[in-house]
């Protein structure tokens, strides 16, 4: 029995995507454990984009099962447009929550218009802003998973 993880998708952490890790188990009632391989491998960078991981397991008698899932590397404008999602999810008053996905949104157009300078502006804008707002409008966990969050989209993007 060949086992699989769900298709799931990761952030990239840098501009040609991110390192992608998983968990494929294979059993047999014969109770040795058959080969497995896959590819891509686990702790490959995967690039942005879908990616579908093919597996291959094959027991001692050369059966064999094969399966696969999906890997999806989310890039900067859509880990820019999940990170607005996030934001909207905390109860916060409406004025910083404008302020910050109005930050977010224009890092997306600049991108979506290949100025890639100007998103890294908006990204720094955000960061900062989400710093002085810490223990004040925004809890220190919140603040926190925001910089936290901006900064993996900073350097998805290669912002210096």
């Amino acid at each position: 029995m060949l086992n699989l993880p769900a298709s799931f998708a990761v952030g990239a952490t840098s501009p040609t995507g991110a390192m992608v890790n998983y968990t494929v188990t294979a059993t047999d009632d014969s109770g040795v454990t058959p080969s497995l391989s896959c590819f891509p491998l686990s702790g490959a960078t995967f690039t942005i984009g879908m990616t579908t991981v093919n597996c291959t397991a094959t027991d001692a008698a050369g059966n064999s099962a094969t399966g696969r899932f999906t890997v999806t590397v989310n890039g900067p404008v859509a880990q820019l447009s999940n990170l607005i999602s996030l934001v909207g999810s905390f109860d916060n008053p409406f004025g910083i929550t404008n302020s910050l996905n109005t930050k977010l949104q224009d890092a997306i157009d600049a991108l979506k218009q290949g100025n890639a300078s100007s998103a890294c502006h908006s990204l720094n804008a955000f960061i900062n802003e989400a710093r002085a707002q810490s223990g004040k409008k925004l809890t220190a966990g919140q603040a926190n998973l925001l910089i936290e969050s901006a900064n993996q989209i900073r350097a998805a993007q290669g912002c210096p």
